[in-house]
């Protein structure tokens, strides 16, 4: 584990961090109300709340790097599903079922990376490396949350309302 895990690892946390600030402010932008764009919003974090012991549980029975594989690119493209389906118009409905899958499939990196990161220092030694390494790890799922939202609003404004989900859902593939 060294340089290129730990960019690899915050990068990664950032789709999650994107996806219910990105899906609000790009439905707002196109025209839809707020309640519509809160009520998707919330159903994706609720998604991923529902999604995140199915996603364990396959974890523990496969591997990280098999779900992964799979997940990441169907989360990817349900982001750019909704995305689409906001540019067209389409029902509510419609948006809160895709906004809802796309949390249940979420990719939860942050305590998978926890794990790989306690396990790998934990085969060296342990006490202020596994502290310090805990340390990076709270900061990077913290920074992921700040700076998640402020590359929502900087793409919004630079690109346009759909760029911000259609980044993230880049980052997965």
């Amino acid at each position: 584990m060294g340089l290129r895990y730990i960019a690899l690892a915050l990068i990664a946390r950032l789709p999650f961090a994107m996806m219910v600030v990105g899906a609000l402010t790009m439905m707002v932008e196109l025209g839809r109300s707020v309640a519509e764009a809160g009520i998707v919003s919330a159903v994706a974090g609720i998604g991923t709340a529902l999604g995140a012991p199915l996603l364990g549980r396959s974890i523990e029975r496969f591997g990280q790097r098999p779900v992964l594989l799979v997940i990441g690119p169907v989360f990817g493209l349900l982001l750019v599903g909704l995305t689409a389906l906001v540019w067209f118009g389409a029902a509510t409905g419609v948006l809160v079922g895709v906004a809802a899958l796309a949390g249940v499939v979420s990719p939860q990196v942050a305590p998978l990376s926890r794990s790989r990161v306690a396990a790998a220092v934990l085969d060296t030694e342990s006490g202020p490396r596994l502290d310090a390494a805990m340390g990076y790890e709270s900061m990077a799922d913290e920074g992921a949350f700040v700076v998640g939202p402020v590359l929502v609003g900087a793409l919004s404004l630079a690109l346009g309302p759909c760029a911000p989900l259609l980044v993230a859902a880049g980052l997965t593939f």
